[in-house]
């Protein structure tokens, strides 16, 4: 049985937004959610997870069927609880913050920032 966890959920949406950067962030929330809402089990489970039982004043107007209520329970909880904000919390100025989007790139750094680790750790 598959047990839907909102916090996993919100996790892999928020990494997913901090990787792939997208043009529009509710879009891509609109699709990620969207894919967890294909099949009625995993509706329920949702719905369950997520304790949703008042679905009268929503913004998606009549609810007809499970998939929708799922989705709508998703997206108030990912409306409430995501969080936008850069990686780096102790930056001062955006130009502080940098973004690795190549793999060997992100690779290569990640080895040098592990030499200077041991270094400093011997």
């Amino acid at each position: 049985m598959n047990n839907f966890n909102k916090y996993d959920f919100l996790s892999d949406l928020e990494d997913s937004i901090r990787t792939e950067q997208p043009e529009d962030i509710w879009e891509m929330v609109h699709q990620e959610i969207d894919r967890e809402c294909i099949y009625y089990s995993d509706c329920f489970d949702i719905i369950k997870a997520l304790n949703f039982t008042d679905w009268e004043d929503n913004e998606f107007g009549q609810i007809n069927n499970i998939t929708q209520l799922a989705f709508t329970a998703l997206y108030d909880f990912v409306v409430d609880n995501l969080n936008t904000e850069p990686l780096t919390e102790n930056s001062q100025s955006e130009d502080d913050v940098f973004v690795l989007t190549d793999k060997k790139a992100f690779a290569l750094f990640a080895h040098e920032i592990n030499t200077k680790l041991k270094n400093i750790i011997k």
